[in-house]
């Protein structure tokens, strides 16, 4: 009785202290068998749908099997994140995703899990774990619905019942059993709305993305030596795009970020100030936001297509 006081109390301390750091919200997920989710994964990949992103496919052993990421794992501490930006001055018609007007986020949600982690050491030093921000094969996504924080929409983004999906999900994987929270009850409205707003059809049947039809996909992962495929509408976006999220009646509601606020260099940039933007600026004006991962290359291949697609 005593162990399981001892350890609902760090649970607790867990949580407490992902708060003081800013983080919106912090869940814990027991390690099970992913059996069952790793053939749809498997499913999605055999047809395609992950169209170049060979790191899905080469990696996908570690994503359905935590243990492969962190030995001995046992449990996920999952945060959640709030990067929504009320309306700002934006002076282009071109369009960037919310999460690319301010600094890169994997550095600020790093460094505090850093600090959470180093938390939890001191209170279990026997403790060890590995952090994750989207950049290592582990499926955020769904460890963040078991750990009781939200759920899948249709457009497959992780929805938080009181955030929205405008956040970020950032884990640590421990070998440590941590008291796991219950799963969200909350469900998507399956309205339709992300669907139907989609100007590629890349949502092909519900909770499905075919990546390929993404603009997102189109103007951030693909190769920056080849052009963005002919027969996909980017809807004036040169770097990612938030449509399927706007419509979302989840999003409806979702209140500011307290820890991310929009870049104004970024935001009063005019068409004429991206289309002649030089390297030298580019650097200087993108240098620490997610923006500087297609470089001035990619951004001048995205404005091509968003011209061409005016012109058509």
């Amino acid at each position: 009785m005593n162990g399981l006081k001892k350890m609902n109390s760090i649970v607790d301390t867990i949580k407490a202290r992902a708060l003081k750091l800013g983080f919106d919200d912090c869940g814990i997920a027991s390690i099970h068998d992913t059996v069952e989710d790793a053939e749809i994964f498997k499913a999605w990949l055999s047809r395609g749908y992950h169209a170049n992103m060979q790191y899905m496919e080469s990696n996908m052993d570690v994503r359905t099997n935590p243990t492969l990421f962190h030995a001995n794992a046992k449990s996920i501490i999952v945060v959640v994140q709030n990067y929504h930006q009320q309306p700002s001055v934006w002076n282009s018609s071109y369009g960037v995703a919310m999460f690319a007007r301010f600094s890169d986020y994997h550095h600020s949600i790093k460094n505090r899990l850093g600090m959470l982690l180093e938390e939890i050491r001191r209170i279990n030093p026997q403790l060890n774990g590995s952090i994750s921000v989207d950049s290592a094969p582990v499926l955020e996504r769904y460890w963040a619905v078991k750990a009781g924080l939200g759920f899948i929409g249709q457009n497959t983004m992780f929805i938080h019942p009181k955030l929205g999906s405008f956040v970020f999900l950032g884990t640590i994987v421990v070998d440590q059993w941590l008291e796991p929270d219950a799963p969200n009850t909350d469900r998507c409205q399956n309205c339709g709305k992300c669907i139907a707003a989609c100007p590629n059809g890349a949502l092909e049947q519900p909770f499905t993305l075919n990546a390929r039809k993404c603009i997102s996909y189109q103007t951030i992962e693909k190769n920056n030596d080849e052009l963005l495929d002919a027969d996909i509408d980017v809807n004036n976006q040169i770097f990612g795009c938030d449509i399927c999220n706007m419509v979302c009646p989840h999003n409806q509601d979702a209140i500011q970020s307290k820890v991310f606020k929009s870049d104004n260099s970024i935001c009063l940039l005019t068409d004429d100030e991206w289309d002649n933007v030089a390297s030298s600026r580019f650097k200087r004006l993108f240098a620490s936001t997610p923006i500087k991962r297609i470089g001035v290359k990619g951004i001048r291949r995205n404005i091509s297509h968003v011209k061409k697609n005016r012109e058509e």
